[in-house]
């Protein structure tokens, strides 16, 4: 069983699926490996011998407040070298058997045709995300770096659990100028929590121009004088018991347990769900100090569209499988 998320994006819900309710849809929309001309399949992805159990797409976690479920994506490795080599020798051969090279639209016609051949030879790479939801705060937490896979995961999930709207559970707005008062001690902190010694940081009249501070106590003077004319992007937080990066979207990285959750002596679950404690209390104190958004309001029930899925598999090129 995959362990805890090393990088979280929560997000409120207007309610919480059950968890027998997320095996019924897993079972239906399982992750697969990509067919003939897809890029891309997103779909549920089972726990490792948990195959026909009840929890094989959802584990209750301490008596079904938190569930933890996997989405998963499968996609063809078609290295860009191998692709221009077969596309410059299919050339060669038009060029030779009609006398002269082929044209804009053909040479594109020729790539495609490449791609497909070289997509169904292709080793498939499965990408693996966990995904939890807490029941108590309403909330769902994502384990994705970027807005793009945040809104596949949230495809997924929708296929066959509703539209289930979500927002996200901190303000971003004001997230900078908080970093920078933390940094500089003109804000308190959350209870408990320190600065870290991390933190990115851009100037804002050449956003190209970074800085990435590293194991660097950030409230010496010399950084602090750096900081003080930037536009703080990310910074580290710690407690005694978590540390963790959050950066101007909320996303949180690098997070880490005083406890190790990866104890091969320690049951998984058990250790899972000591790691939901800490997180939903870095939530909250987080959403305390620097503001939440409003939960979204449970949606009026609607016919399902089947197509919100569908769309979710495409081409590189937007065309939809």
């Amino acid at each position: 069983m995959a362990m805890a998320l090393k990088t979280l994006f929560a997000m409120s819900v207007a309610e919480v699926p059950s968890a027998s309710q997320i095996t019924r849809v897993g079972r239906e929309y399982p992750v697969r490996e990509c067919k003939f001309q897809e890029e891309k399949f997103w779909g549920f992805k089972s726990f490792d011998g948990k195959e026909g159990t009840d929890e094989e797409f959802a584990t209750p976690l301490y008596n079904g407040r938190w569930i933890h479920l996997q989405i998963a994506n499968f996609k063809p490795i078609i290295p860009g070298p191998v692709v221009r080599r077969h596309v410059a020798e299919k050339i060669k051969e038009f060029t030779k058997q009609h006398g002269e090279e082929p044209g804009s639209k053909k040479k594109r016609e020729i790539k495609e045709q490449v791609r497909d051949t070289l997509r169904q030879q292709a080793f498939q790479k499965e990408t693996i995300h966990q995904v939890i939801f807490d029941s108590k705060t309403n909330q769902v937490w994502l384990e994705a770096t970027s807005e793009t896979v945040q809104t596949e995961i949230l495809r997924v999930l929708r296929r066959g659990l509703g539209s289930l709207p979500a927002v996200p559970v901190l303000e971003v707005a004001n997230l900078p100028s908080i970093f920078a008062g933390w940094i500089a001690g003109e804000r308190d902190l959350p209870e408990g929590f320190h600065v870290g010694d991390s933190a990115k940081a851009i100037d804002p009249d050449d956003p190209k121009a970074t800085i990435t501070l590293t194991h660097e106590v950030l409230q010496a003077p010399d950084l602090q004088s750096i900081l003080g004319t930037r536009m703080v992007k990310q910074m580290g937080l710690k407690s005694a018991n978590i540390s963790a990066v959050i950066n101007d979207q909320s996303l949180l990285k690098s997070i880490r347990l005083s406890v190790e959750t990866d104890d091969a002596d320690a049951d998984a679950d058990h250790m899972m769900a000591l790691w939901c404690t800490e997180i939903s209390e870095l939530l909250a104190m987080l959403r305390a100090d620097i503001g939440g958004n409003k939960p979204p309001d449970k949606p009026e029930p609607e016919a399902q569209d089947d197509t919100a899925f569908e769309n979710t598999n495409e081409h590189e090129d937007g065309s939809v499988v």
